[in-house]
């Protein structure tokens, strides 16, 4: 428990790939050859079983639309989330495709091409959709439009760029922010009651790893770490973190952190992992690499999140609170299909078309307006609604931008850290990029820490005895911080420190931050290394906002 003071008063082994990918793409390219109106519907709508028994659920779609998954199975809740089933519901909504379609263009600007490609594709297969139930209504058993193997080879790689890498990110996205709310409110002390048990760790899991030595192990973790994973100190420090993995841990997702890692970029990812007495939690993940003086990756840091708690239910995602709600549906239906229709494969066609193509087919005698899918004639589709205003000012302050880099970035509430020596030392060593305008490397770190004497002493202790903590102070800031602390850190007597805090008196300038401060044990249980997040203190939203601290 973390005491509070208030100064107001090499490459890890992913399971294989199991043959239930392949069936979904296979799903998709048997709508597309559409043999008749019947097996089109079948197949595009997911009817295949197959994929309650794969291995990944970043590389297929995990169970389909026609079974209920309960709650408390994870590794299904996982399945759901990143699949097949849950990009479908995003792509067709007038609510959630908007969001999904910012979110690439602003942070996965290679992907938003793909994401045309494949609407583009839709038109064509929702078009041949159409003719094959004309056809069928006419004559039935008549086929009127196939499509050829490149045509079905490129919708396979661009789907899967969609299901393996936009999907993930926008999922990871809006994680972050969430979880940047949720803890900012809980370290400030402005969390409400609804937002209990929605994240654990609390800010307090990390890990360090060292790339120099074979195998990248990890050297320090908090003892959070030990407590959320269930792993003690020997079972971790010395080993790679890839015994975290499991049987349905996704292989895009391991993949893309090998690459990070071998790049010495920064990445976020959410991927399933699995305790000790396996079981299974959905880790947001967030590396960042540190860099010696001469700009070689020196450490990787580690910041982990369970979010079970926001997957549950689809509580921390409406896209997926609202699949999850269709799988109960229909569960309780039966899971029946209704067979397809020309008035409901045109319907469909008319989702994909966009305001010029609409135009088009109004000018020449049509009214897009009037297609409907089940309702009166004349009411307009969900589909032509507009939605404004999704991206937040805020946004910007708590993702890293359309690329992570190689310099040690974090979003989100651990977008402000400084990494400190143990005691007695209590020097900085590190700070996050935003941080480094401030000078605060090779400070004490106690230097910069003003307010009540109390409230030093009791930092002080916790950090001399291990403690985490979480503090509200007056930190120091301004133009002559840095050397207002270099002075500070410099005295060699009580006396001497006294007679420079005196010479400063006037010019000082502070600010109200909350530290929140959790040590790193190696070996032995020793404290190597303090984990320190800084928060602006504001209690009412996620945004962390600017901590340049050189400035006022």
């Amino acid at each position: 428990m973390a005491a509070n003071f208030n100064a107001e008063t090499s490459k890890p082994a992913g399971a294989p790939r199991t043959s239930s990918y392949a069936e979904s793409l296979s799903s998709l390219r048997g709508s597309l050859r559409s043999a008749s109106p019947a097996a089109s519907l079948q197949s595009s709508t997911g009817n295949s079983t197959s994929g309650a028994d794969s291995d990944q659920y970043g590389v297929e779609g995990g169970a389909t639309d026609q079974s209920f998954v309960p709650a408390a199975n994870m590794e299904d809740l996982a399945g759901r989330l990143f699949g097949i089933d849950h990009l479908k519901l995003i792509l067709q909504s007038p609510i959630y495709f908007p969001r999904f379609q910012n979110f690439l263009a602003r942070y996965r600007p290679n992907l938003a091409q793909s994401l045309k490609r494949y609407l583009d594709v839709q038109k064509a297969l929702s078009a041949t959709k159409y003719a094959n139930a004309v056809a069928e209504s006419l004559w039935p058993g008549l086929v009127a439009a196939t499509t050829d193997e490149e045509f079905e080879r490129k919708l396979d790689t661009t789907f899967t760029q969609l299901i393996q890498e936009a999907l993930p990110g926008f999922v990871t996205h809006r994680m972050t922010q969430l979880v940047t709310e949720i803890l900012v409110k809980e370290i400030t002390g402005q969390a409400v009651p609804m937002m209990n048990n929605l994240v654990n760790g609390l800010a307090e899991v990390y890990c360090l790893t060292d790339p120099r030595i074979p195998d990248n192990p990890i050297i320090y973790a908090s003892p959070q770490f030990f407590a959320a994973t269930g792993y003690d100190n020997k079972a971790v420090i010395g080993k790679n973190c890839r015994f975290l993995q499991g049987k349905k841990t996704s292989k895009a997702s391991v993949d893309r952190l090998i690459d990070a890692l071998g790049e010495g970029q920064e990445i976020c990812e959410s991927i399933l992992n699995y305790r000790k007495d396996g079981t299974p939690f959905i880790n947001l993940l967030l590396i960042a690499p540190l860099h010696d003086t001469d700009g070689k990756v020196r450490y990787f840091l580690g910041a982990q999140v369970d979010i079970n708690g926001l997957v549950e239910d689809g509580r921390g995602m409406d896209s997926f609170a609202a699949l999850l709600t269709k799988d109960r549906s229909l569960s309780l239906a039966g899971g029946h299909a209704k067979g397809e229709t020309p008035i409901g494969a045109i319907a469909e066609l008319g989702r994909y078309l966009n305001d010029h193509e609409r135009n088009v087919i109004q000018s020449t005698g049509g009214d897009p307006s009037n297609i409907t899918q089940g309702r009166p004639n004349g009411h307009l589709t969900a589909f032509t609604r507009k939605v404004f205003g999704l991206n937040d000012a805020e946004d910007a302050e708590l993702w890293g931008g359309p690329n992570f880099g190689p310099d040690g970035r974090m979003p989100g509430v651990f977008q402000n850290y400084v990494l400190v020596r143990p005691y007695p030392s209590l020097r900085v060593i590190y700070t996050a990029p935003s941080m480094r305008g401030a000078n605060l490397i090779d400070t004490r770190f106690l230097s910069w820490i003003r307010g009540p004497s109390h409230v030093r002493a009791n930092i002080k202790y916790a950090l001399s005895f291990g403690e985490s903590f979480t503090a509200k102070v007056s930190w120091l800031c301004g133009p002559n911080a840095s050397d207002i602390a270099a002075a500070e850190a410099s005295a060699q007597t009580p006396g001497e420190k006294m007679g420079r805090l005196a010479g400063t008196m006037g010019k000082e300038s502070t600010r109200p931050l909350w530290l929140h401060c959790t040590p790193l044990v190696g070996e032995a249980n020793r404290v190597g290394l303090w984990m320190v997040v800084l928060i602006k203190s504001e209690g009412i939203t996620g945004a962390i906002g600017d901590l340049s601290l050189a400035g006022s």
